[in-house]
């Protein structure tokens, strides 16, 4: 499996997992000039949430989103926001795909980073 089929095989998983959990799937893959936010979804209590997807075999994907990535999915956030004229909370959540298993393990970080 190459590397962009690799992502979007842990997309499609990340997106049947929130689903699963309640979640309303809103967009995926929403691209603005400055950045790409893989998963908008609302939470089953209500919170807009911007999903990032990592997924990895050999490295950790948690250190993966690094601060120029979070300013990007923020700045992605913002015009989301603006689009919608949202005005209720919002949250940034990572989801990682640990893919060395015959069984794909999923690991749902809620709010793991904030707009600054």
């Amino acid at each position: 499996m190459s590397r962009i089929q690799k992502g979007r095989f842990a997309e499609k998983l990340a997106q049947n997992y929130l689903l699963k959990k309640g979640y309303k799937i809103l967009k995926s893959n929403y691209r603005t000039r400055e950045s790409e936010i893989d998963l908008i979804c609302i939470s089953p209590d209500g919170i807009l949430c911007f999903v990032e997807v990592r997924s990895g075999i050999t490295f950790n994907p948690v250190e993966s989103v690094n601060l120029k990535k979070v300013q990007k999915i923020i700045k992605g956030a913002l015009s989301f926001v603006s689009e919608i004229n949202w005005d209720g909370d919002i949250r940034f959540d990572v989801i990682v795909v640990h893919l060395k298993h015959d069984n794909p393990i999923i690991q749902h970080i809620i709010a793991a980073f904030e707009e600054t």
